[in-house]
């Protein structure tokens, strides 16, 4: 059985085509064998298949579609289609698949010798047979991954071509090369190796012939010149020629000693260049000449000005132009400056790490390390670095390569953007000609020509801004009857966006000659739904920030979409421009906001409902943000419920959390808690800040989200607001409040130091409910002080601690609590070797888990790891090899794999000890492949060197050749998909 993307779109069953039916069902099966064993939402399922604008029916049909896949594939063994409620797995041996079959020839190459290498290049490019992804039809799949894969194989092609250059093949790849070079005509590492194809055959004047071609193309139409490779083999066919002339031969090129460069990933992250881009043809020549330059310092070229000035669509015009030149990949970044919590650089650099094949467990923590790492892999490497909306120099400096062959294009609005060493372009409205080209292209040529006048005064009113200018377009060519005058005299009539306060002149006509189209109620929902501090709304937020139904919701959001007043990326997700956000909410505080932050009067204009509407009540206001966030909370509170069902969280004193998501599954509640957890900061912040605020529910909030982060979600902004709660509680002398995000904050300081910060905040949290009734909530805290003074080495007063949880958690009747404390109590002692009270506490913590049927994974998982060590420690190795595989097991269901390497390297030396040879080699190589505990330090026992020598021995012993890969460190990788991170206790 074999899958095909590498050309045609099939599948292939005892050398049989299957009949895989229409292209957008091929394109499902196509989105799936993408990622095989993986699971597919639906979104990007409908992403896929419609793009941005998927129909009603969307569901409907691709339920159809796998239903279809299903009966074709049915007869085939191994290969089925898993259905899960917000999407689809197709399982499936990845090596069925030629796109995974390709990626593992080509990884494999890179670590074999150089006749092997060639070998295995060769297999790997025979499976690339035309045009990726070809027979989807018009489905947006092929251009989301066409380039990047036709990128990977001529990549691979390359390294095939240059190892057959080695073997000597010179003369045969010669008109293949002369394909690929007219195929890829500013690709310069074809042209170099055609142009040593042809000075090895001897044909040394059409090598030269190339470069110089090369060059003048090069010079016409990207304004740069070839990179340094190619003038260095352009200058050694120039001496070779010389030699010659002088009757001394053709001096020999060095063979080169360096076997094949090792494979990495080659990122092609770059949105879409918009289509019907006109204009800025002097400056993007600019940029182009800028990024492409022979340069002794890194090229960085700042994009400055104000909104609407089509900073972004000029700097992906010039990126997808150059992008041949970068032959190592390009790799883009939504920065969020103009937004209320602009991207953290570290969790920028974690995601360009990822996309230039780091694994997730090789990532540093800090920014210092993870932008040294950025450097040392881009090193020698020619990536174009796009940078997009970024907030200031600081935020952009560890995202800049450290090699001058790379290049960055950073898009900033404010004019104050400083960036050391960059070329600062100030991009501004366009030329009248300019202007004139993108409206004629919108509404027609032959329209603008027969109302020269009125074109005119539109560009004028447009204040020669793209964004205006589309706006406008869009309208009148929704409306191809309407006189370009009648327009012209309604864009004359309105005044403009306050230039102070967007710098946007020009645009607020165009947006009000939208809204004053808008009936009173989604008038009313444009301005409200604005308001809350979020990157994008669910319907279901959307729903309770304006206090309506599902049918109202979708009639008003139908209106806003048509109007271009609000987007729909994916189904059911609504999001905003910036600049009709800024629009939006001048309107529902009657005017646009001064420098004080107060909110003025403003008049638009006649109009029927839209621009003369007063102003929203601050109260209103204040309720739609509310309910907005109240929604969310509550339904983060169910996502993290189903994430962690062991959790034991009481309801949320929140009263509009009743009409919270709920969700089935853990895998949909982790999805859904990604794309939210920013949202969940932000507007928590914002109601924060509201007179008489919810503290205690944002406190419970608070405490939920450090939950998610400790389970491997994300910490960013999350301190912010804890910091920010405790503040106002205790401003408000609000106890209850202050000592949960207390709590909260323990908990963060005791992960992410330092300890004596945990200390301070769990010291208080203790003091304050000793004075209470609360014994399970005192436990809790009496635990986690204790595990704060163990990390200054306070054992005495640890275990103090640890008695007295134990007693409270009895006189509270928690009997999970009780085994949670017991497990640490289990852990301490195993490190102070006191095994046999080891044992007795692991052993009730565990008895503990199965009374509440084996419910929650991480108390299993670590309590039979800690009896696991105290029975390996006693010499009792059935018992240790039983609990630790116990562990393992419940960790691997769980995605929990914090302490597998311990374990793993336990069962080792369990096994060995216990003289089950086989099994301990297998555990030693386990334990190799996990990641280390983060909350623990890196000691000799699980150390790599150490294991590998172990691993050597018990090889040695078996009489088995691979002693000498164990001892060379040669050991697999990490495995993939398991989270490293999970709440502790």
């Amino acid at each position: 059985m074999i899958f095909r993307l590498l050309g045609q779109v099939e599948a292939v069953y005892d050398d049989r085509s299957l009949p895989l039916g229409a292209p957008k069902q091929r394109c499902v099966l196509a989105a799936l064998l993408l990622e095989p064993r993986q699971l597919v939402s639906l979104n990007r399922l409908y992403d896929a298949v419609w793009g941005t604008h998927p129909p009603a029916a969307a569901r409907k049909a691709t339920q159809v579609y796998i239903s279809n896949l299903r009966r074709v594939l049915e007869p085939i063994p191994d290969v089925a289609i898993t259905s899960f409620p917000d999407g689809y797995r197709l399982d499936v041996d990845p090596d069925q698949i030629d796109l995974h079959r390709f990626r593992r020839l080509v990884a494999e190459a890179a670590t074999s010798n150089a006749d092997d290498a060639r070998t295995l290049l060769h297999a790997a490019i025979g499976l690339w047979r035309g045009p990726v992804l070809s027979g989807l039809g018009e489905c947006d799949l092929r251009d989301q991954h066409a380039d990047a894969l036709h990128e990977e194989c001529l990549s691979a092609y390359e390294r095939r071509v240059a190892a057959d250059l080695d073997a000597g093949q010179a003369a045969e790849l010669v008109p293949q090369l002369l394909w690929h070079a007219g195929e890829n005509p500013f690709r310069e590492t074809v042209h170099a190796l055609l142009m040593t194809a042809l000075q090895r055959a001897g044909r040394r004047a059409e090598a030269l012939g190339v470069f110089r071609d090369l060059r003048a193309r090069m010079i016409d139409e990207l304004g740069s010149e070839p990179g340094a490779e190619v003038f260095s083999l352009h200058q050694e066919l120039l001496e070779a020629e010389h030699a010659d002339e002088q009757g001394g031969g053709a001096p020999e090129r060095a063979a080169s000693t360096d076997e094949s460069p090792m494979v990495r990933p080659t990122p092609a992250q770059l949105p879409p260049a918009v289509a019907d881009f006109h204009g800025r043809e002097t400056v993007a020549a600019r940029i182009r000449a800028a990024v492409t330059g022979q340069m002794r310092t890194l090229p960085v070229v700042t994009l400055t000005g104000q909104g609407g000035a089509g900073k972004t669509a000029l700097a992906l015009r010039v990126a997808h132009q150059v992008r041949e030149l970068f032959t190592d990949g390009q790799l883009f970044a939504n920065m969020r400056g103009s937004s209320d919590a602009p991207a953290e650089p570290a969790d920028v650099l974690a995601a360009f790490l990822r996309a230039l094949g780091t694994g997730a467990d090789e990532i540093p923590a800090g920014v210092d390390d993870r932008s040294a790492l950025y450097r040392t892999l881009l090193a020698g490497r020619r990536v174009l670095v796009v940078l997009d909306d970024a907030a200031d120099a600081a935020q952009v400096r560890p995202l800049l390569p450290g090699d001058e062959q790379c290049a960055v294009l950073v898009i900033a609005r404010s004019r104050l953007f400083l960036l050391e060493g960059s070329l600062s372009v100030e991009i501004g409205e366009f030329t009248g000609e300019e202007a004139h080209q993108l409206l004629a292209s919108t509404v027609g040529a032959d329209r603008v020509a027969a109302e020269p006048d009125a074109a005119e005064a539109i560009v004028r009113a447009c204040g020669h801004l793209p964004l205006a200018l589309r706006i406008a377009g869009s309208r009148l060519a929704a409306q191809p009857g309407r006189r370009l005058a009648d327009f012209a005299e309604r864009l004359g009539s309105a005044r403009v966006l306050d230039e102070l306060t967007v710098a946007d002149v020009g645009v607020r006509s165009s947006l009000a000659l939208s809204y004053q189209q808008l009936d009173p109620a989604t008038a009313r929902a444009f301005r409200l739904l604005a308001l809350p501090e979020v990157a994008s709304l669910s319907w279901r937020t959307a729903a309770a920030v304006l206090d309506v139904g599902d049918a109202e919701l979708q009639r008003i959001t139908n209106a806003l979409v048509d109007l271009h007043l609000l987007t729909e990326p994916a189904p059911g997700r609504y999001r905003y421009h910036d600049l009709l956000r800024v629009y939006a909410r001048e309107r529902s505080y009657g005017g646009a906001p001064d420098s004080s932050g107060e909110h003025g009067g403003s008049a638009d204009g006649g109009g029927s409902g839209g621009p003369n509407s007063p102003p929203d009540p601050a109260a209103e206001r204040d309720q739609a943000v509310r309910r907005g966030f109240e929604q969310l909370a509550g339904s983060a509170a169910h996502a993290v419920q189903a994430m962690m069902p062991a959790l034991d969280t009481p309801p949320l004193q929140l009263e509009g959390s009743a009409v919270a998501q709920r969700f089935g599954d853990r895998a949909t509640a982790v999805e859904w808690l990604a794309d939210e957890h920013v949202n969940l900061t932000t507007i928590s912040l914002q109601v924060l800040g509201q007179p008489d605020p919810p503290l205690y529910g944002l406190a419970q909030l608070a405490s939920l989200l450090g939950n998610y982060a400790e389970a491997g979600g994300y910490w960013s902004g999350w301190e912010a607001l804890a910091a920010a709660l405790l503040e106002r509680a205790r401003h408000e002398h609000d106890k209850p409040s202050e000592m949960l995000v207390r709590m909260c904050l323990g908990g963060y300081a005791l992960r992410q130091g330092p300890a004596t910060t945990a200390i301070e905040h769990l010291g208080m949290f203790v003091d304050h409910h000793r004075r209470g009734e609360e014994h399970t909530t005192l436990g809790r805290g009496l635990t986690m002080l204790a595990l704060a003074h163990l990390e200054v080495g306070a054992v005495d007063e640890a275990l103090r601690c640890f008695d007295e949880a134990l007693y409270a958690h009895e006189r509270g009747g928690n009997r999970r609590s009780y085994a949670i404390t017991s497990c640490h109590l289990a852990e301490l002692f195993v490190k102070n070797g006191e095994y046999e009270q080891a044992v007795a506490r692991a052993s009730a913590a565990i008895e503990v888990w199965r009374e509440l049927g084996s419910a929650d994974p991480y108390l299993g998982v670590d309590a039979s790891k800690n009896l696991g060590l105290a029975y390996a420690a006693l010499g009792r190795y059935t018992q240790a090899i039983q609990h630790g595989e116990t562990s393992l097991r419940l960790g691997d269901a769980a995605g929990y794999t914090l302490a597998h390497r311990v374990v793993a390297a336990t069962l080792a030396r369990a096994h060995r000890d216990a003289g089950n040879l086989p099994q301990a080699a297998s555990f030693f190589e386990r334990a190799l492949g996990e990641a280390h505990d983060p909350r623990e330090p890196i000691t000799s026992a699980v150390a790599d060197e150490t294991l590998r020598h172990e691993l050597g021995q018990v090889l040695t012993r078996m009489g088995r050749v691979e002693h000498a890969r164990a001892s060379r460190g040669e050991h697999p990788a990490p495995r993939p998909g398991c989270s490293t991170a999970a709440p502790r206790g």
